[in-house]
């Protein structure tokens, strides 16, 4: 007779789930094991903002469900559920773009984003709702051109799902890709995506393209984390793990000319770092701090460093 312990059986059990079960189990086991801090609402607003808002809105569907259709789904009892969803989130809408993991954002993170959107007790809007999120077609309606700077979480093609759509101006947009912590490319920024829902394809408009395999290189080839995003003046500054080393990309228009500055502030870095900036496109790129040598430059090691490139496109 074999006798086989507990934690041979949960294994056991572990190898012939499905992996989306296997997510949602040891997530669950988690909650009951884990020590969480009191989900607080003023954390779940900071991070709902940065992390968020750019993809759901109160009573509506736009990129994403509304956050009435989210508190009706995952009510206060079912924080566990709703913190299985957005580490490992599938696809319900077929007329939507599939959410991305937030892996980057800690649990306690998570569950007070779900303290806060219950808090806000969201009501169904005035005209009644004949369907719920999940099966709804995104509307589009004729609004106002958004005022540029602004920032959008959305698909954007030849990038990671869901990259983000910074519109700097009405002469520039850029791709910044969440997966790979970097600028992908640039497009006229005439295009608008205040309303969320986006088929035009905008491959043929591209002017300006970034081309090396990484952006930043170290020598420990840590592959990057996104860790979220705050806006600054209307304008990004992008955080990005890479082992102990910490990085901050805020990206700004340069006024009078047609381009962009990238201001990146990197912290405990522990060995250098090579900074990779070939490109196709008409485009000048420059840095009022460092050598660019090659379409490279080098950066020390150090506590922390500054380094300013400068874009610009005739």
């Amino acid at each position: 007779m074999t006798i086989v312990s507990g934690k041979a059986e949960l294994r056991i059990l572990m190898f012939h789930l499905p992996y989306s079960l296997k997510t949602t189990l040891l997530l669950t086991i988690s909650l009951s094991m884990h020590s969480y801090a009191k989900p607080d609402e003023a954390t779940g607003k900071r991070e709902f903002d940065i992390n968020c808002q750019a993809c759901h809105v109160a009573d509506k569907l736009t990129v994403g469900p509304s956050l009435h259709y989210i508190a009706e789904q995952y009510p206060a009892g079912k924080s566990a559920d709703f913190l299985a969803w957005v580490k490992n989130p599938g696809r319900k809408n077929p007329d939507t773009i599939q959410m991305p993991a937030m892996i980057h954002l800690s649990e306690d993170y998570i569950l007070s984003i779900h303290a806060y959107i219950l808090a806000m007790k969201i009501t169904a809007p005035s005209s009644a709702i004949k369907k719920d999120d999940a099966n709804e077609k995104p509307a589009q309606k004729n609004r106002p051109e958004q005022a540029r700077p602004y920032v959008k979480r959305i698909f954007l093609p030849e990038t990671s799902p869901v990259s983000i759509a910074v519109m700097l101006t009405d002469r520039m947009g850029i791709a910044w890709d969440t997966t790979s912590c970097r600028v992908r490319y640039t497009w006229p920024g005439t295009t608008d995506f205040f309303d969320g829902y986006y088929k035009e394809k905008i491959t043929n408009k591209i002017f300006y393209r970034e081309t090396a395999k990484n952006y930043l290189s170290l020598s420990e080839n840590y592959k990057p984390e996104f860790k979220g995003y705050e806006v600054i003046n209307g304008t990004p500054q992008f955080i990005c793990q890479y082992g102990v080393t910490t990085t901050y990309e805020h990206i700004v228009p340069v006024m009078g000319f047609n381009g962009f500055i990238r201001i990146l502030k990197i912290d405990n870095l522990k060995s250098p770092l090579t900074i990779h900036l070939d490109h196709t496109g008409d485009a000048t790129v420059t840095s009022t701090t460092h050598s660019i040598q090659d379409n490279s430059l080098i950066v020390p090691a150090s506590p922390t460093q500054e380094i300013q490139l400068q874009v610009i496109f005739p």
